[in-house]
């Protein structure tokens, strides 16, 4: 008997600056994206990212300065 493991399923948050186009498409596919409100801090949203478990999506490169401790992860 084998047993066959699925990978779960990946859990975004999307920054202000993501394209909607993108996320609205993601949640079609059944793919579990949230975005925070506009202006959140990058403390607040890498906070987030960790505390949810959730992929970063965005395009601002100020969060390369966060170490794996602070945030989820950056995409």
């Amino acid at each position: 008997m084998s047993l066959l493991i699925s990978p779960s399923k990946p859990k975004l948050l999307f920054d202000e600056n993501v394209d909607t186009r993108l996320e609205r498409f993601l949640k079609q596919q059944g793919v579990d994206v949230i975005s925070k409100p506009k202006r959140l801090s990058n403390g607040k949203l890498a906070e987030f990212s960790k505390s949810e478990k959730r992929v970063l999506v965005t395009n601002d490169e100020d969060f390369l300065k966060f170490s794996k401790g602070e945030i989820s992860s950056v995409v």
